[in-house]
């Protein structure tokens, strides 16, 4: 039996959420409203650890921080996002093992926002939450969509 990559099991988030943590500038709050579907004009990095995310919000949150939860559709999933199994080693472990549960959106990955928690105070401990719907399939959205100031 020949063994592919396509032939093995597709990696995907038990819960269908996905996470990533940083920093939310206050002058870039105003584009994050309930119903506002976007384009982000990068790649976007989440993991499927909200501790992963928390991580990366500690060290790279100062002092706009921010907790972003991404839902993913549980029976159409999403085209536009790969699990990324492996690193460049710069993770300091094996490059062949992927170390963060890792999922990689391409870039102008549409997504709209569900629901915001601002903070008067962000920290750490208690930081804004953000909470995105992703879209299925990038080809079938408007293509005019804003660009997200920040992600």
């Amino acid at each position: 039996r020949i063994v592919t990559r396509f032939s093995e099991p597709l990696h995907w988030p038990a819960e269908h959420v996905l996470w990533r943590g940083g920093s939310l500038p206050d002058e870039h709050r105003h584009f994050f409203v309930p119903g506002k579907r976007y384009r982000v004009p990068m790649f976007l990095s989440t993991s499927t650890s909200r501790e992963t995310a928390k991580n990366f919000l500690r060290s790279r949150g100062a002092p706009h921080f921010v907790l972003w939860k991404i839902k993913l559709d549980q029976h159409r999933r999403c085209k536009h996002v790969n699990y990324i199994d492996r690193h460049d080693a710069t993770l300091g472990s094996n490059p062949n093992i992927g170390t963060e549960g890792e999922f990689l959106f391409a870039p102008y990955s549409v997504f709209a926002v569900e629901r915001v928690q601002w903070q008067a105070q962000p920290s750490s401990t208690n930081p804004h939450r953000v909470v995105l719907f992703a879209a299925v399939d990038n080809s079938t959205e408007p293509e005019d969509l804003p660009s997200a100031p920040w992600a």
